[in-house]
C-alpha cells in the first residue's frame, strides 16, 4: 500500500491522499471523517470482544459440569446433598450425640447427631414420634436421611429418621412345604466402623485408653480395655513399635476402627487406630 502524507495547505485547508493524489478538504470536513473513523473503530472492538464471549462461555460451562462431576454424588456443585438409606437399627448410643449402627443391604452403616440440634423423628403413630430414640429406636426398620462424610456415603450425620412397618406380618403361618427356620441368635452382629477424624484428648489409666474422637461436628467417646492389644499404624515409613498412644494421639489426625456399645459411658470399644502422617 502506498504511504499516506498529510500536508497544510492556504486558508486553514488540509490535503489528504496518497503520495500522486490528493483530496482537498476544510477543518470540519476532517473532524467528520475521524470521528467516523472512530466509530468505526468501537464497533469493530465490539464485535470482536462479542465474538470472544460467545467462544468462552460454551467452554467455562463444561468446566462447570466437569466440576460437579468430580465432586461426587454427595455434592452439587460444592453444596453437600442429602443421601438416604434403609435398614435396621443394631446399634444406638447416646454418650455425647446420637449414634446408631444400620444394617442395610450395601453393608453396616454409622450415623450421628450433634447433641442440642434440632432432629426429627417421623413415624406411622404419634406414639413412636415420641419414643426415645436412645433406649427405643434398636431393633427398629428405618429410612435414615443424612449428610454423607464422603462418596462411599456408609456414615453420616443424620438430618431426619423415618420408622418405617416391619417387612411382613409378625404372626405369619409358613406354609406346610416350607421347612421351618431357626430364629436367629438374640443381640447385634458386632460390626465394626471405621471413621476419620481429629483426637481431641487422650486419658490412660496403666493400659487402659480413652479418647475423645471428633468425626466433624460430633464427639465419639471411644475405649480400649488394653492398648497394647490394639493394632496401632503409627503413620510413618519405620513403625518404633513403642509408639505410646497416651502421650503422642491428642491433636492427631487418625482414622480409628471402633464398634459401638451400649450401656456404658462410652461409645465405643475400639478395634485399631491409623494415625494420619
Amino acid at each position: 500500500m502506498a504511504d499516506k502524507e498529510l500536508t497544510r495547505g492556504p486558508q486553514s485547508h488540509y490535503k489528504f491522499g496518497y503520495i500522486g493524489e490528493s483530496f482537498n478538504g476544510d477543518a470540519g470536513s476532517w473532524q467528520a471523517a475521524s470521528a467516523k473513523g472512530v466509530l468505526m473503530a468501537r464497533r469493530i472492538i465490539f464485535v470482536v470482544l462479542t465474538a470472544a464471549v460467545s467462544l468462552a462461555i460454551p467452554e467455562l460451562a463444561a468446566r462447570q459440569v466437569t466440576r460437579a462431576k468430580t465432586l461426587g454424588p454427595y455434592s452439587i456443585n460444592g453444596e453437600t446433598d442429602s443421601s438416604a438409606a434403609t435398614g435396621t437399627v443394631s446399634q444406638v448410643s447416646c454418650a455425647g450425640g446420637l449414634k446408631i449402627q444400620l444394617d442395610t443391604p450395601e453393608g453396616m452403616r454409622a450415623f450421628r447427631r450433634q447433641p442440642g440440634t434440632p432432629f426429627r423423628i417421623a413415624a406411622p403413630t404419634r406414639a413412636q414420634e415420641n419414643i426415645n430414640p436412645c433406649t427405643s429406636l434398636k431393633g427398629l426398620r428405618v429410612s435414615v436421611e443424612f449428610i454423607p462424610d464422603d462418596e462411599k456415603g456408609m456414615t453420616g450425620t443424620m438430618e431426619q429418621v423415618q420408622i418405617l412397618p416391619p417387612e411382613g406380618p409378625a404372626n405369619a403361618v409358613l406354609p406346610a412345604s416350607q421347612p421351618h427356620k431357626d430364629a436367629p441368635p438374640k443381640g447385634p452382629l458386632m460390626v465394626a466402623t471405621t471413621s476419620e477424624g481429629i483426637v481431641k484428648e487422650v486419658r490412660c489409666d496403666g493400659k487402659e485408653l480413652r479418647i475423645t474422637f471428633a468425626v466433624h461436628d460430633v464427639d465419639f467417646k471411644l475405649h480400649a480395655r488394653d492398648y497394647a492389644r490394639l493394632e496401632i499404624d503409627e503413620g510413618t515409613a519405620l513403625p518404633t513399635r513403642t509408639y505410646d498412644p497416651c502421650t503422642k494421639l491428642s491433636g492427631h489426625q487418625a482414622t480409628v476402627t471402633y464398634v459401638l456399645v451400649e450401656k456404658k459411658p462410652y461409645d465405643g470399644e475400639m478395634q485399631a487406630i491409623a494415625v494420619v502422617p
